[in-house]
């Protein structure tokens, strides 16, 4: 059977299928963080919804991806797809492969908050050894670029080794993972104050039912803690008893209500 500590926790579990990126990240400091990201390890940097549209604005964006790629339809079409599947969601580490649209080195961290996930942190656009400038000429004739300001473009992209890239990758994993860890224990804290103030709420508004109640019928009510100490007396059993609440309070019940058994007139027993 559940206890009292799973009926509490239950209780205070937080439903995320109504919560947003935007309820948990503060979207200027986010940007401020990525922007920072970028221009420390000189890679590309943008944060995305799972389905790789972009959430915050580019960082250190090359000419390449941003004025010509992302310039066509078909290229545009395909970074999105490319954003998506880089960064889908890999409790494992980041996920590093080169872009399936413009062919350039690119690495992905996906945001989790409670096990869902709710965007993917990428970096890169930059090119190493391994890529073909024939494919990649081939692929600006099939988005439709010029294809001598394609090659300019690509001239113009930061080289790197992967060895140095995959640890930027692996940097931004954890630093994205720290990242969700503190959003989601801020969610939970509030989603806990929140909380506790509503049964707060509920308790005064209880209390005070239960006041103009007991303060409303015509029967004597008397109250004690598990001590058998006065804890509340209404008007009517003040009134029989001949004591005050204020005097009343904290006494052994005997002392202020005297029991006498109709027959026998002899003094009852503590009903406590």
């Amino acid at each position: 059977m559940m206890d009292d500590r799973d009926k509490l926790a239950k209780s205070l579990a937080i439903d995320l299928e109504d919560i947003s990126f935007y309820d948990l990240f503060n979207l200027e400091e986010l940007q401020r963080l990525q922007d920072l990201f970028a221009d420390a390890h000189e890679v590309a940097s943008i944060i995305t919804h799972p389905d790789g549209t972009p959430i915050t604005k580019p960082s250190n964006f090359t000419h390449l991806c941003k004025d010509i790629i992302r310039k066509t339809e078909k290229g545009c079409v395909n970074c999105f797809r490319s954003d998506a599947i880089i960064g889908c969601n890999n409790p494992a580490g980041p996920i590093i492969q080169p872009c399936l649209s413009g062919g350039l080195l690119d690495a992905g961290a996906s945001i989790t908050v409670g096990g869902k996930h709710i965007a993917n942190w990428l970096c890169g656009q930059v090119r190493n050894e391994a890529l073909n400038e024939e494919q990649m000429l081939a692929y600006a004739d099939q988005i439709g670029a010029n294809r001598e300001d394609y090659m300019q473009a690509l001239n113009e992209v930061p080289q790197m080794s992967l060895k140095k890239f995959d640890k930027i990758a692996q940097l931004l994993f954890v630093f994205a993972n720290d990242l969700s860890a503190k959003s989601y224990n801020k969610l939970q804290l509030q989603f806990q104050i929140s909380e506790q103030e509503r049964i707060t709420k509920q308790l005064e508004e209880n209390r005070e039912n239960l006041f103009i109640t007991l303060h409303s019928i015509g029967d004597g009510v008397i109250s004690t803690d598990i001590n058998g100490l006065i804890v509340k007396m209404n008007p009517v059993a003040e009134k029989l008893c001949g004591w005050d609440l204020a005097d009343a309070k904290g006494k052994v019940l005997t002392e202020v209500f005297n029991i006498i058994h109709a027959e026998t007139r002899e003094t009852a027993a503590d009903p406590v």
